[in-house]
């Protein structure tokens, strides 16, 4: 037997969204700040006097640090251009996780060849691969334009420093983002 349930969810939008995340913060305040830069107007450093001052303000050490994203972040004091920038970024960052002791989340792209690839590699970052050697782990995103219109989404790995993994291997995630649910199922 099939049995369906008729039900009335809330739209998705920016308004919903920023009023759920609003919600959240008052409701989880003891677990969860979040701290909002406007674009290209902090570096690590920027982020890491923000976490010092929550530490002895209010006591608060985060276990997990998500930054949203770090390519394009302002570059650290002293920093040169190009990929000795991005360099010198991703080892603040890293060194933000270790000093920390949390976990640091963040984002990174491809170049465009990779657009039209089922399965990310190491070599298809864009700007400067030498990101992978200042990351315990990395993991990629990707939608063929089918997987797209499918509602499908490959994970994979990119890098894992103390595990062996399979580059080629990926899991699928299936998903409706009209709806805000990324994961309905997946399978490896």
């Amino acid at each position: 037997d099939t049995w369906f349930e008729v039900f009335k969810r809330p739209p998705f939008s920016e308004k919903y969204v920023k009023d759920h995340l609003k919600t959240l913060a008052e409701k989880y305040s003891k677990y969860i700040r979040f701290k909002k830069y406007p674009r290209f107007s902090a570096n690590i450093s920027d982020v890491m006097r923000d976490l010092a001052i929550l530490e002895k303000v209010d006591n608060y050490i985060p276990d997990v640090i998500v930054i949203d994203y770090a390519d394009i972040l302002k570059p650290e004091a002293g920093a040169s251009e190009g990929t000795a920038q991005l360099d010198d970024t991703w080892k603040t960052l890293s060194r933000l996780a270790g000093e920390k002791h949390a976990i640091v989340f963040t984002a990174s792209q491809v170049n465009r060849g990779a657009l039209s690839k089922n399965v990310v590699e190491q070599g298809d970052l864009a700007m400067w691969i030498g990101k992978l050697g200042h990351v315990d782990a990395m993991f990629s995103l990707n939608q063929s334009n089918e997987d797209k219109q499918m509602g499908r989404m490959r994970l994979g790995t990119l890098v894992k420093r103390f595990d062996e993994f399979n580059a080629q291997k990926t899991c699928t995630l299936t998903q409706n983002l009209k709806f805000g649910q990324f994961c309905l199922d997946s399978y490896c």
